[in-house]
């Protein structure tokens, strides 16, 4: 009996053991700025909530769209650091400044571009094999910015007086003017391309920009305080803060679709699969992600951390 009873221990033990090491789906991660800390989003669109935050040192952490790292500064004088998620590894990122003022992802989570102050590095093979890229100063600090998948291409927003102005940046760090806009909120490049998209919230635009260059009005849109792009390319997501929606543009036939959220959307951070987007930034309130996966586009809400909903 003994024997039967250890057997039968040794194999619950067995069995709790492995159910301990097997983990769900997450939706992706947030930087938590409220806490100061990286936390997890557990569960499907309809179906989540936030989980304990990651024991990392890792701070002012911008979290990639591809989901699987972030990049922030950690230690004393607040070096530039990658987060891997799988494993919770934080390792320097080389040849980064201390201490940036901008960090901006792309896309696919393949490059990035540390900004400190008015000078620019960017960075390529992301996570695993991070490359120096291009080095070069801007003509003042920037306001909103924006790096292409493969590196190639930055995009910067400079306030000139009483108005925006874009510039473009290649390899060589070689500056182009493109436009003068009047207030660009939020800019960003469509995936694996040179294609972009910002939006204008003081005229009410949405601008597509072909190569980096051509601009063409695409939509008019009140208050528009985000944009993002679906992974193939063909749609463009617009939040409004005036409206308290999202908008969908088809780039093939400029048909649109608004999806209310009941909320003050400030971003479209992509999440896990690229099918949904966190809209709200705060972990202290009931947080909303805009849903794409379904047959319609949804809104749905996640509990806040460490609390219900009251």
């Amino acid at each position: 009996m003994i024997a039967k009873f250890s057997l039968i221990a040794a194999l619950g033990g067995v069995c709790l053991a492995a159910e301990s090491q097997i983990e769900g789906p997450k939706l992706g991660y947030m930087y938590d700025r409220q806490a100061a800390v990286v936390r997890p989003i557990l569960g499907i669109p309809g179906s989540a909530l936030f989980g304990e935050p990651l024991a990392t040192e890792l701070r002012e952490a911008v979290v990639s769209p591809s989901q699987d790292f972030a990049i922030g500064v950690f230690g004393d004088h607040s070096a530039v650091g990658i987060l891997n998620f799988a494993g919770e590894k934080l390792r320097l990122l080389k040849g980064a400044k201390p201490a940036p003022t901008r960090i901006a992802i792309s896309p696919n989570g393949t490059s990035a571009a540390i900004v400190n102050g008015t000078h620019v590095q960017v960075f390529s093979g992301l996570p695993d094999n991070a490359t120096a890229g291009a080095e070069f100063d801007l003509a003042a600090q920037t306001a909103a910015l924006a790096v292409s998948d493969d590196g190639g291409l930055v995009l910067a927003v400079i306030v000139e007086s009483d108005a925006a102005a874009l510039y473009s940046y290649s390899k060589s760090g070689a500056a182009h003017r493109i436009l003068t806009a009047g207030k660009i909120r939020s800019i960003e490049f469509l995936n694996r391309s040179h294609d972009a998209v910002f939006a204008d919230e003081l005229e009410n635009k949405i601008v597509l920009l072909r190569d980096g260059m051509d601009a063409t009005v695409v939509a008019n849109i009140e208050s528009p305080t985000a944009v993002a792009a679906s992974l193939d390319n063909r749609k463009i997501f617009v939040a409004s803060s005036a409206s308290q929606t999202i908008i969908s543009l088809s780039l093939d036939d400029g048909t649109s679709v608004s999806t209310a959220c009941g909320c003050e959307p400030v971003t479209l951070a992509r999440l896990q699969g690229g099918a949904a987007f966190r809209i709200t930034d705060r972990s202290d309130a009931p947080a909303w992600i805009f849903d794409t996966g379904g047959t319609e586009p949804r809104v749905l809400f996640i509990p806040q951390a460490g609390g219900g909903n009251e």
